[in-house]
């Protein structure tokens, strides 16, 4: 009786670390792509970021010519 006891438990035992590895693949394959999924996101509010930066340089200085233009003391 004690053995099958034993067998039962050993049985559980493997069936537990099965289902723990197979867990730990899963966590292990979603953690990688939140971390992609993150650094896209990074990437691009950087991207963004750099666009709208470029977007304002880029109107002032066009404001500026213009103001410049518009200057009769300018020419």
């Amino acid at each position: 009786m004690s053995s099958s006891i034993g067998g039962f438990f050993e049985q559980v035992k493997d069936k537990v670390e099965t289902t723990i590895d197979k867990a730990s693949r899963r966590f292990s394959h979603h953690s990688e792509k939140s971390e992609e999924a993150a650094s896209d996101a990074k990437n691009s509010a950087s991207n963004a970021a750099q666009n709208a930066g470029d977007t304002a340089k880029n109107a002032g200085q066009q404001a500026g010519k213009a103001a410049h233009n518009a200057d009769p003391t300018s020419r």
